[in-house]
């Protein structure tokens, strides 16, 4: 206990006369493992210089280097000219060789750092893949650790920020302004500016998203452009990029999807489409819409027997009569479509009840028609 008390009490000193004396080096692996020489070199207050502090680091080749603290056998095996270091367990910044002001502390964090610098990584194996990368954060079990299922990858990006357990734990390359915060949060992610906070929160994906969340996106890949919020959302997609979802449990369809919109619980599996649960949306002539397709102008169609409109607004030229109206395939709250869309006459056709319309209809030009479904039939405004 003695012993103990004194080993830390030299080492407090020591740092404070280390700024204005040689490299101080002490213990098992360090060039002098001789105590009362090292404590001799420590307190001889040389006037400016060299000055690093090892206790059981492995520092025999520091040259220039200066302001050096480390306590960890085989810490600094390499170091010759990196600079106001510290680190602290085993094999922490084993492999530097010039980078500065790096902060390492349990085994093997900041292990193959050479030439990085302004790093901080705290936890077992935090950082160790970082390179030459700058001002990364890790702090956490191998949080910025490039681990993945192929191997180790370097990290030589900066200004990323992971913690928490595995927290982007495989990111990679040149990966810039990526935060993790939260037990494998993005842990597979090797991306740019993304962010995703919370417990597992889309810890498989690679794209640029944001996600705020718990257990969240669990099988998303690619999500470029994405924004999930909410427990458990994103729950199914796997490829998909653009989507917006927000709330507990908003989800969307398993396909390549693309712009879609679900708000509060429920799934929507149609690009380029928005619906909620419990809320009303505003149509482009302000009428509330509870279940709507996009109140855009979709591509103009030609009258048929069977008409397939997909969005809110849709163009019809031509003379044939029209007895179907293809549903479009949104999925309202994971339930098929009701609701209503708006045809733009650019022809004198007309509409008939031979098919799933409740009442004929004689379109006129520059007139809108109106049909709603109600789940069986497409009800006409005139």
């Amino acid at each position: 206990m003695f012993i103990g008390k004194f080993i830390i009490l030299i080492s407090a000193v020591s740092l404070a006369f280390a700024q204005t004396s040689p490299s101080s080096l002490c213990g098992y692996q360090s060039s002098s493992g001789v105590f009362p020489t090292c404590l001799s070199t420590i307190f001889s207050g040389y006037p400016r210089g060299n000055s690093s502090l090892a206790i059981q680091g492995q520092t025999s080749s520091f040259t220039t280097a200066y302001g050096n603290f480390t306590n960890g056998l085989s810490a600094y095996s390499v170091n010759t000219i990196g600079s106001n270091n510290f680190s602290s367990g085993y094999m922490t910044l084993f492999n530097n060789t010039s980078g500065s002001g790096n902060i390492a502390i349990l085994r093997k964090a900041g292990y193959w750092l050479t030439t990085g610098w302004g790093n901080v990584f705290e936890g077992m194996s935090a950082g160790q893949t970082v390179t030459s990368g700058c001002r990364n954060v890790g702090i956490g079990f191998e949080s910025l650790a490039g681990g993945n299922s192929g191997g180790l990858l370097a990290l030589t990006g900066c200004d990323n920020i992971a913690i928490g357990g595995y927290a982007l734990q495989a990111l990679s390359g040149t990966s810039v302004g990526m935060i993790g915060i939260g037990y494998r949060a993005c842990a597979s992610a090797y991306s740019i500016y993304g962010v995703c906070i919370g417990y597992s929160a889309a810890p498989l994906s690679s794209g640029v998203l944001i996600a705020i969340c718990s257990n969240c996106a669990p099988n998303l890949t690619v999500g470029n452009g994405s924004v999930i919020i909410g427990t458990g959302a994103a729950a199914t997609p796997t490829i998909a990029q653009n989507l917006v979802l927000i709330g507990s449990n908003a989800d969307a369809g398993a396909g390549a999807l693309t712009g879609l919109i679900q708000l509060q619980t429920g799934k929507n599996s149609a690009s380029n489409t928005a619906q909620a649960w419990t809320i009303n949306f505003l149509d482009n002539a302000g009428n509330a819409t509870f279940k709507t397709v996009g109140v855009y102008v979709g591509s103009p169609l030609s009258s048929a027997s069977t008409i397939a409109p997909a969005n809110g607004l849709t163009h019809v030229t031509g003379t044939v009569t029209i007895s179907t109206i293809t549903v479009p395939t949104v999925l309202q709250n994971g339930a098929a479509f009701t609701g209503c869309i708006n045809l733009i006459p650019d022809g004198l056709w007309t509409t008939t009840t031979g098919g799933n319309i409740a009442l004929g209809s004689t379109a006129v030009v520059g007139k809108v028609l109106q049909e709603c479904f109600d789940g069986i039939l497409w009800y006409p405004s005139y």
